[in-house]
């Protein structure tokens, strides 16, 4: 009889597990409900000229690897990198390669597969506000600040709200303002983000840009900029924050949005760049006042993208669509690009890996110090690569290839330097031509001599200059050592983002995550447990109350808000190493 209720229960077991595989992947039968448009994208750009194949990508140095999974957006701050993984941990990668989680939304056990990403949630884009916290977008939870010490957090949009009576959807990437405003988009509100090739394949245009206004009461806070965009995917601010740019990933190209308080165009869009070699990913900005462009698939003239292909059958698309993402992928060019654009919109510099040896697709490139990072949603590394070893970028006031914006403007010109146009340099090479004809070889080797020399003193005054800023740099970090400005305050220093907000202490965790089975492959490395960091050793604050079964405390307040503080821990350990946020 024993044995009998044994080979009952074994199946009805299998059964309860394949009901919940399918109720968590239940967001891929929304195909039974697709309705593929016709998409009319531009021919494909060939790669030439500035987007001449190279192999820069695959040379990139592989940084914290088999320690992290998918750091989709990062924030670098002295070497110091903070981002969010696959398995839903935002953590602080230190320049010696060691990882400590800063936060998870959800304390259950989760892993790296799709299906988790539902309940462990998948933070994507990273930035840091003017007060140093970091603000996160997770696809599935909604818009985070947090403590990148103590791992306090504040919600600031909860992604189950509505916004003119539409979901919020796919959250993806998002830019803050120096005053707390957020834009952020949304990528689809139909879709979520584990269907990501259904809303290109389907060529559907649910996409917003969306506000996050700190100065108004919910639900006013978030109002939409912009709609009806086919895959809306990164953003970035002018460094004068008068235009925003936005990725548009099912239509490879990038819009301006004119939104300065004093810019004549304010309230106008238009196309910054299009027909870019691949679809956009996340946009930053550079300290030449350049815009690094990550392309999360590729698409060119010999290697067309599957919308490229089919942009005119919705009905093959639609039978793609029902085939498993991995079979899709395996149709899709493998060749990792990224490219530099300069403020006109026209590409200066690319960067390539023809073979996807290292990346087939690259999620952000940010730059700091001179390095380049790289992130992708899939690689157990970020990717380094020191801008010193690359190409120069490609300064012209001509159209570049893959772009066909004619809009000017943006402060500095292009990045910001005075280089004269191609029209004006080949003049000027053709008056040398004319001049050096009659000239002897004595006199040839004379003025090559001089230049030389010229050039030489040019290099030393430039090293000059870089040994007197970096001993400013330096000075600059001692004193904010000897004056940190909020090390001895129990609270945030008051801002548009609601008020003085507590902050508390919590415990950290160090750990290697190598992509096996999320909370089971987490090993703490306990620090030292007498010390304390942060913003003090206390555990509790006044107003707060900690539960030990859920592992979250929860802020408590007299007046009703909508935004809430709560923080997560693993392991009650604790570190003397703080974290570079907050102290640079």
């Amino acid at each position: 009889m024993k044995r009998m209720k044994d080979t009952i229960k074994f199946p009805v077991a299998k059964l309860v597990v394949a009901m919940v595989t399918v109720a968590l992947n239940m967001n891929h039968v929304q195909m039974l409900d697709t309705q593929p448009h016709v998409v009319k994208l531009p021919t494909p750009p060939a790669l030439v000229g500035v987007l001449s194949a190279n192999h820069w990508l695959a040379k990139a140095r592989r940084y914290a690897e088999n320690k992290i999974v998918g750091p989709g957006s990062m924030v670098v701050v002295n070497r110091y990198v903070y981002t969010g993984l696959k398995n839903g941990w935002v953590v602080e990668v230190r320049p010696d390669g060691r990882v400590r989680g800063i936060l998870r939304m959800s304390n259950k056990r989760c892993g790296t597969v799709s299906m988790d990403e539902l309940a462990c949630g998948r933070p994507l884009g990273v930035r840091a506000d003017r007060y140093q916290y970091l603000v996160v977008a997770d696809a599935y939870k909604g818009i985070f600040r947090i403590n990148p010490r103590s791992g306090a957090f504040r919600t600031l949009v909860d992604a189950s709200m509505l916004v003119n009576n539409k979901p919020l959807g796919y959250i993806n990437d998002l830019a803050v303002s120096r005053d707390g405003t957020i834009f952020f988009t949304s990528s689809s509100a139909k879709y979520n983000r584990t269907s990501s090739l259904d809303i290109l394949l389907e060529g559907e245009s649910t996409g917003r840009v969306l506000v996050y206004n700190p100065r108004e009461a919910p639900p006013k806070h978030v109002r939409e900029l912009v709609s009806n965009l086919r895959y809306a995917s990164g953003l970035q601010l002018a460094r004068d924050e008068s235009y925003l740019l936005i990725g548009e990933g099912g239509r490879a190209k990038i819009h301006r949005a004119w939104i300065g308080l004093n810019t004549p165009k304010r309230g106008t869009i238009e196309t910054f760049a299009e027909n870019l070699p691949g679809f956009v990913g996340n946009i930053r900005l550079s300290p030449r006042n350049t815009f690094w462009v990550a392309l999360s698939g590729s698409r060119s003239k010999d290697a067309p993208s599957l919308l490229d292909l089919y942009g005119a059958q919705p009905e093959r698309r639609r039978q793609l669509m029902a085939m498993k993402p991995s079979s899709v992928q395996a149709q899709m060019p493998k060749h990792g690009l990224v490219v530099e654009l300069d403020q006109s919109g026209k590409i200066v510099r690319s960067l390539h890996d023809p073979h996807g040896l290292q990346y087939s697709a690259v999620s952000e490139v940010e730059e700091e110090n001179g390095i380049l990072y790289l992130g992708s949603l899939d690689r157990k590394f970020v990717g380094v690569l020191p801008l010193r070893r690359l190409p120069p970028p490609v300064m012209s006031s001509s159209p570049g290839e893959g772009s066909t914006s004619d809009s000017g403007g943006g402060e500095g010109g292009a990045a910001g330097g005075t280089s004269p146009s191609n029209d004006k340099l080949e003049t000027f090479l053709e008056q040398v031509r004319k001049n050096t004809r009659s000239l002897s070889g004595q006199a040839l080797q004379d003025i090559v001599i001089l230049l030389v020399r010229r050039l030489v003193e040019a290099v030393s005054e430039i090293r000059r200059v870089l040994a007197q800023a970096n001993e400013l740099r330096k000075d600059l970090n001692s004193l904010q050592n000897m004056f940190p400005n909020d090390t001895d305050s129990s609270t945030s220093p008051s801002s548009s983002y609601g008020g003085p907000t507590t902050q508390y202490y919590q415990d950290t965790t160090w750990f290697d995550f190598s992509g096996g089975g999320g909370g089971t492959t987490m090993s703490a490395q306990t620090a030292d447990p007498t010390s304390t960091v942060g913003f003090g050793a206390e555990t509790t604050t006044e107003g707060f109350t900690t539960s030990t079964d859920a592992q979250t405390s929860t802020a408590t307040s007299e007046a009703t808000t909508a935004t809430t503080e709560t923080t997560t821990t693993e392991a009650p350990t604790t570190t003397t190493e703080g974290s570079a946020l907050l102290h640079s």
